[in-house]
């Protein structure tokens, strides 16, 4: 009976031991889950942002051609113009500097190529490219030692439709690229050839028509943020 009462006692200890262990394995989980939340959360800086509601354009750079419109009652960056051949409506903030940052915005295409620049400084750039009522590319341009080049890098062919708005995600990690289009990813691509651009740079948007002088452009920008990634 003695050898049947000690199996039996084992018997009744072992599952507390292996719940123990449970317990300490799902709170080692928990934690560095909580750990990775708050990295997130740290790293959510932003390093410019404007909504257009105050009706102002102080923050940025802009040539003829742009101003604020107003949208079913919401004010947004409008874009409006005959831009002439090589001739392209620019805007961008006049902050920049960043090398790993995310670029979210909503964009509104009525008429018109666009390039959206990003990393871009006098030297390099990248751009993402929408022709109207086409689909996409990314693209890298650069100007190394007095000799321009360019070059499309990665084509998709989601359709970008005309007076749509798009929510747009672009994040620079390092050489890693990934653009998205109301949260679906439509390019993802890391530059590992010597052309890379890593250094500090801004953004920008770019308006024309190709090939097509004279003939109306017009779009439209809202909700732009960028934060960064460390």
């Amino acid at each position: 009976m003695s050898l049947i009462n000690e199996k039996n006692r084992h018997q009744t200890l072992m599952p507390p031991v292996i719940l123990l262990w449970i317990f300490a394995f799902l709170f080692i989980i928990g934690y560095q889950i909580v750990l990775t939340q708050a990295s997130w959360a740290q790293n959510d800086t932003i390093l410019f942002q404007d909504d257009f509601e105050d009706g102002a354009t102080d923050g940025w750079v802009l040539s003829p051609g742009w101003n604020i419109a107003l949208d079913d009652g919401n004010r947004v960056l409008c874009y409006s113009g005959f831009p002439e051949f090589e001739m392209r409506g620019s805007a961008y903030p006049n902050v920049s500097g960043w090398v790993n940052f995310t670029l979210e915005l909503k964009l509104k295409i009525m008429k018109g190529n666009l390039h959206i620049d990003f990393r871009s400084n006098p030297g390099a750039k990248y751009w993402l490219g929408i022709p109207e009522g086409g689909g996409c590319y990314l693209a890298i341009g650069r100007n190394d030692n007095g000799s321009p080049w360019n070059q499309q890098i990665i084509f998709s062919q989601e359709i970008w439709e005309l007076s749509k708005w798009y929510s747009v995600k672009i994040i620079l990690n390092g050489a890693h690229i990934q653009i998205y289009r109301d949260n679906k990813l439509i390019i993802d691509y890391t530059d590992n050839t010597d052309h890379a651009i890593l250094t500090p740079g801004g953004f920008a948007f770019e308006t024309f028509f190709n090939m097509i002088p004279g003939r109306l452009v017009k779009q439209y920008f809202d909700d732009i943020k960028v934060t960064l990634i460390d």
